[in-house]
């Protein structure tokens, strides 16, 4: 199993979402709930598929792969969910079984247990549910039913954030560097805290439809996260890294910074006054943060050039994405994110003419230099392959 990293739980969901959404959620479509739901939750087996999605956006995935992947994202569900005491048995027993199956566990494997769990508790930490029973019904061709029973954990038995029990449940590694949640937020540090996760709010509200306001919740998240910015830039003035911050602003900006760049795109989509402030951003981060995860900046400096094609500026824009490829050559992204916007698949950006072939001649560059996620350029051959049969087997008709 693949190590989950901010990069690729951000850029594998990016554009086979807009494809594939609406595909998925039939695919993957809960068959039952409980009928003890709480009120306002969404689906748990939604919410399991959304927590686990770069583990399950997997290429070319299996009964075997798929059945094992939901095991596994339930079992760190319910170790984020719950008191430390209690998650820390849990814990212990996922390992044991892990080892039984798997021997040594490798240390990616360890680190994407802690990841998880930690995601479970900072970004579903208002869901009070645990999973007591699942099932995934194969229908074959990756297509596949999830079927999930649960029990709402009484308050007191739930898992509550505070330094004493940070590490709960995390492996011995983990536990040695997380030691900085124990530091105290400043004040604006807190404000930060806030807004973020109100931006989070917003975005979490709008996909369980329960908001009472008018406004795009998207633009309302960016909106509140730009002024988060503002602050940022401020505060951590003088660091190059998010990974330099020494409280639990590390991770609370990591995982945001990781995740931005397609919201702000899709802010400037829906209102273009939204394309400079966007563009802004993505410049200012990668200037302030230059020695960040690498696909974080990335993905920020591919974003801005979009948003250039987004504005009518093609020249500048392809300029940008010719930039992209000298300045991280090595990451098949800065290829396969070139080749999206002319791939007729995923409609990036209606702006941009369809260009196939010159999609297939960036998609073949890290397959043939053999680059790390060539396989998310060999899925697009593919899915263009078919989309010129199908179109084809049209025009013959």
């Amino acid at each position: 199993m693949a190590k989950l990293s901010a990069g690729q739980k951000r850029r594998q969901k990016e554009l086979k979402r807009r494809k594939k959404k609406q595909i998925q959620i039939k695919k993957r479509q809960p068959l039952m709930e409980p009928v003890w739901l709480a009120s306002g939750l969404p689906k748990l087996s939604e919410q399991i598929i959304e927590f686990g999605e770069a583990v399950l956006d997997y290429p070319r995935a299996d009964r075997e792969f798929v059945e094992g992947s939901i095991a596994f994202l339930v079992m760190c569900w319910n170790i984020g969910s719950v008191s430390a005491e209690r998650s820390e048995k849990l814990r212990t027993d996922m390992d044991q079984m892990l080892r039984e199956q798997a021997g040594d566990l490798p240390d990616d494997v360890e680190d994407q247990i802690d990841v998880l769990i930690t995601r479970r508790r900072f970004f579903y930490a208002n869901d009070p549910r645990f999973v007591v029973e699942h099932n995934v019904s194969w229908l074959g061709e990756g297509e596949y039913h999830v079927q999930v029973m649960s029990i709402l954990i009484p308050e007191a038995q739930r898992y509550h954030f505070s330094p004493e029990y940070a590490a709960a449940g995390l492996s011995d590694k983990s536990r040695a560097s997380i030691a900085i949640l124990e530091h105290p937020l400043t004040g604006q540090e807190q404000e930060v805290e806030e807004l973020i996760n109100k931006g989070w709010g917003l975005i979490k509200n709008h996909d369980t439809a329960e908001r009472d306001s008018v406004r795009d919740p998207v633009i309302e998240a960016v909106d509140v996260w730009l002024e988060a910015w503002e602050l940022i830039r401020t505060l951590y003035e003088d660091q190059t890294a998010i990974k330099d911050i020494d409280n639990r602003m590390r991770f609370l900006l990591d995982y945001w910074s990781a995740e931005l760049d397609n919201y702000l795109l899709s802010a400037a989509q829906k209102d273009s006054t939204y394309i400079a402030r966007g563009m802004a951003f993505c410049r200012e981060f990668n200037q302030q943060f230059p020695d960040t995860h690498e696909l974080t900046r990335l993905n920020l400096q591919r974003t801005g050039a979009e948003l250039l094609l987004l504005a009518g500026e093609f020249e500048q824009g392809e300029s940008a994405l010719e930039a992209l490829t000298r300045d991280f050559p090595d990451e098949a992204w800065s290829f396969i994110g070139w080749g999206d916007i002319y791939n007729p698949v995923y409609e990036m950006l209606p702006q941009v003419p369809v260009d196939i072939e010159r999609a297939k001649r960036l998609y073949r560059i890290p397959i043939v230099r053999e680059l790390d996620n060539a396989e998310r350029a060999q899925d697009r051959l593919e899915e263009l392959a078919y989309y010129q049969r199908q179109g084809s087997t049209l025009q013959d008709a």
